[in-house]
């Protein structure tokens, strides 16, 4: 992913965030730059604040964030708020196979919605299709370092 970001993104924002309720609004402030058709990965590893991240940018929608829990085991999830939220969890994905039988084409062809992908870089074949990228990553015991990136060509 690292060469990936690097060739076909560029870092356009980073935040050390020191709690929870940091990345909500920081998450939320992003959230509010993003147009209907944004795809949308999340990356880092357990524990990095990646649900977090996105329940802060659901309440950008009109989505309370309560509602928003990881999809692991469902893969996605749908919230209706000021756009439709899809909200899909690749940690247990193996390959581009498994995203097909869910039907992603459905969900990444609705210009009307806004897609956060958790675990984005599990299926490279996609890595295309991101408008942007938020990496996320541990820098101490309550401190997050979120980094933003956005596609060169979107």
């Amino acid at each position: 992913m690292e060469t990936f970001l690097n060739k076909n993104f560029r870092k356009i924002d980073y935040y050390i965030s020191k709690s929870v309720k940091e990345t909500n609004e920081y998450a939320y402030n992003f959230a509010t730059t993003l147009k209907q058709g944004n795809i949308v990965g999340v990356i880092g590893e357990l524990g990095t604040g990646k649900t977090h991240f996105i329940k802060g940018a659901a309440k950008a929608f009109g989505i309370e964030k309560n509602l928003v829990i990881s999809p692991t085991f469902n893969l996605i999830k749908e919230y209706n708020g000021k756009v439709i939220l899809y909200h899909f969890d690749f940690y247990r994905l193996k390959n581009i196979k498994e995203l097909y039988d869910i039907g992603f084409r459905h969900y990444f062809e609705n210009e009307k919605s806004v897609i956060f992908i958790e675990w984005a870089d599990k299926i490279k074949e996609i890595y295309g299709n991101y408008s942007h990228i938020i990496k996320m990553e541990n820098v101490g015991k309550q401190k997050r370092k979120i980094t933003v990136y956005a596609n060169k060509i979107k």
